[in-house]
């Protein structure tokens, strides 16, 4: 049993969530279950998913570090404490989504993004967050956070951050739990030892925990999953039972969706591609956003199976890919060809034929988290 904080008004007693292992991942169910309901609108395509898994299995399937720079200023954090780091990525997480704001486009028709002109998005959200983490580490502050101080240090920027009093009530929500833990004498190393570091016990328990978390495919939850074991993947006080990452789906957010289709592995309807190209955006709860995330899950899935299948037959000895290895892959080819493109490599240009599907593409930007 696991000692879980409470969020009932008082935030300070405790309740115990039960723990079983072994469970299905709650987002793969749902995600198996979505899928057939809307085949007239978005299906998988079985062949196209074989052969993008041939033309990709080679490809070098790991797990991004988070501790790379960015383009003027350091990004993610470069201090080693084991405690603090987990802190880090939890605040980071509870505020991953919707950097977008609907409706509102530059003069070339792009979505206004949030921006300060160099960064933008989550590689700004970020900067940030490391920036101001001397205030944002203290328990007490970030639990009463000063929407002024979120408003004028956190997310001003040129183009300012949507959603600033929901991210504001997530950020407290995260300090209110920290600081209920503090009061026990507790961490997060203490959460993922009692879940014997898995990663998805991990996420189901932020997700009955924190409200910025609260998402039926378990979003942000699996995503703080993932980032703290791509950070810790080679340290000896890694709190992830590395062995149990295949437990996680891919973080099912709008690059993804956009590369499948894209690739020819996700089949939309007319309809729903005349929509996406037409207005740029898709609402995650609605019924479309519903099946294009389920259908990148399930989808992504099958490609790993395939992936997996291809590196087993090769004659070099690789590490089981998962879906949590596969994302930063379905991340990062495009932009890939995009250069490729750019710079006539005509020897990455040979090897990544046939990919892409030029009749498939879609231009959507996001498709935004809704938070409940």
């Amino acid at each position: 049993m696991m000692f879980t904080p409470s969020l009932d008004q008082s935030h300070e007693g405790f309740h115990q969530l039960d723990v079983v292992r072994g469970e299905p991942n709650p987002a793969r169910w749902k995600a198996e279950m979505v899928v057939p309901s809307l085949s007239d609108e978005i299906a998988i395509n079985q062949r196209r998913v074989e052969e993008v898994a041939e033309l990709l299995a080679h490809f070098e399937f790991s797990l991004p570090e988070w501790d790379f720079p960015a383009k003027d200023r350091p990004l993610y954090p470069q201090f080693e404490g084991k405690e603090d780091l987990l802190r880090y990525f939890l605040i980071l997480s509870s505020i991953n989504y919707e950097y977008f704001h609907l409706g509102l486009r530059d003069p070339s028709g792009e979505a206004l993004r949030f921006s300060d002109g160099v960064l933008s998005g989550a590689e700004l959200a970020t900067s940030r967050i490391t920036e101001f983490w001397d205030r944002l580490r203290d328990v007490a502050f970030l639990r009463d956070l000063p929407t002024a101080f979120a408003e004028k240090h956190l997310f001003e920027a040129q183009v300012p951050i949507p959603r600033l009093g929901n991210r504001v009530d997530c950020l407290r929500a995260v300090g209110t739990c920290l600081s209920v833990l503090e009061r026990n004498g507790l961490g997060l190393s203490d959460v993922f030892e009692q879940y014997q570091g898995n990663p998805l016990s991990v996420a189901r328990h932020l997700s009955d925990w924190i409200v910025g978390f609260k998402d039926e495919y378990l979003k942000r939850a699996q995503l703080y999953a993932a980032m703290v074991a791509g950070r810790f993947q080679d340290r000896a006080d890694n709190p992830v039972d590395m062995n149990a990452l295949g437990d996680l789906t891919v973080i099912a957010d709008y690059r993804v969706p956009q590369t499948l289709i894209g690739w020819g592995i996700l089949d939309i309807s007319d309809r729903l591609r005349d929509h996406l190209n037409r207005l740029g955006c898709i609402r995650e709860d609605s019924v479309w956003g519903q099946g294009l995330r389920a259908g990148s899950i399930v989808a992504v899935d099958r490609f790993v199976e395939a992936v997996n299948l291809v590196r087993a037959q090769s004659d070099i000895p690789r590490e089981p890919v998962t879906a949590i290895h596969a994302d930063p892959v379905i991340w990062a080819v495009p932009r890939q060809y995009r250069k490729a493109i750019a710079k006539g490599d005509t020897a990455l240009l040979k090897k990544l034929e046939g990919l892409f599907v030029p009749s498939r593409q879609v231009e959507f930007p996001q498709m935004p988290t809704i938070l409940h």
